[in-house]
């Protein structure tokens, strides 16, 4: 996560600058990990004590207990077989989102 304190100017709908930035990558192999962060976050953006909390966060400590607060826990479900991959020392980036708070502006890669 990142914030602006000035806001930088991303067209959004409502014509306001944008103040919180977040990048998430997820490496090859993170099956639909990339997707899950993408819908969780963009889910709590959505709610108003969340990102006014985000905008007022001191440390890395208190973003990371802002989102803990809000994430919704995972539901207990049946324990799926793991299919052993060949590990490799090589590090791939498969995908990479940028979302804002304002408007979900959403920049793929």
């Amino acid at each position: 996560m990142q914030r602006s304190n000035k806001g930088v100017d991303y067209d959004a709908l409502d014509g306001e600058p944008v103040h919180i930035f977040f990048m998430i990558a997820a490496s090859e192999g993170a099956h639909d990990l990339h997707i899950e962060t993408l819908a969780k976050l963009s889910k709590m953006l959505l709610n108003d004590d969340f990102t006014k909390g985000l905008l007022t966060c001191g440390s890395p400590d208190e973003v990371y207990a802002l989102v803990d607060k809000y994430s919704e826990k995972p539901q207990e479900s049946p324990k799926e077989e793991v299919k052993e991959t060949q590990v490799t020392n090589k590090k791939r980036i498969l995908a990479v989102t940028a979302l804002s708070n304002r408007n979900c502006t959403y920049i793929y890669g």
